[in-house]
């Protein structure tokens, strides 16, 4: 994860923002466009995310609503800072 968060800081054409979260649980490498405020995660090896994303795939498929309930949670959390799991708070599919 080290070396991909180097590459990807001393690469980056767009200027995003760059931070390696390489004590965490999960290994991550967390971007962040300064212009657009779109962030992005990436991890490697992660089974357990795959599977959980599967699997709220499968509830938005029961009722559509599951989605705008779980945009509508993730912004909550978010507004009010407890959206970390490395700062031991909610994770995002809590």
């Amino acid at each position: 994860m080290t070396l991909l968060f180097s590459h990807l800081h001393q690469f980056s054409k767009t200027k995003s923002l760059t931070q390696a979260l390489t004590r965490a649980k999960i290994p991550i490498v967390k971007l962040m466009n300064p212009v657009t405020g779109i962030s992005c995660d990436i991890c490697v090896n992660n089974v357990f995310a795959i599977v959980n994303t599967r699997l709220l795939r499968d509830y938005a498929k029961i009722d559509v609503r599951l989605r705008q309930l779980a945009f509508i949670m993730k912004h909550w959390a978010k507004s009010r800072g407890v959206n970390a799991t490395y700062q031991r708070t909610l994770s995002s599919c809590a």
